[in-house]
C-alpha cells in the first residue's frame, strides 16, 4: 500500500464465515482511515442477487474514476 498504485479494494466474503466479517471490518477501518483508499465490502450468501452487486459494483467504480479525474484536475489557483 505504500507505493499509492491501488485505486481501491474489493474485499469479498462469505455471509456465513464469522471471521470474514471481523476481518473484513477491521480492514475497512484500516484501509480508510490510514491511507485513504476507496474500500467496498461484499458479503455473498445463497439469496444474493446479481442486479445489488452489479449497481454497487458500478457505484464503486465511479467513484474510482472520480478520484482519478479529480486528481488529475490542477487548480490554476494553487
Amino acid at each position: 500500500m505504500e507505493n499509492k498504485k491501488i485505486d481501491g479494494i474489493i474485499h469479498v466474503a462469505s455471509f456465513g464465515c464469522g471471521p470474514d466479517s471481523l476481518i473484513g471490518e477491521l480492514l475497512e477501518h484500516r484501509v480508510m482511515r490510514e491511507y485513504k483508499v476507496p474500500f467496498l465490502y461484499l458479503t455473498l450468501d445463497e439469496h444474493s442477487g446479481e442486479a445489488g452487486f452489479d449497481t454497487r459494483l458500478e457505484a464503486f467504480l465511479d467513484i474510482l474514476e472520480g478520484r482519478k479525474v479529480s486528481e488529475s484536475n490542477i487548480s490554476a489557483h494553487g
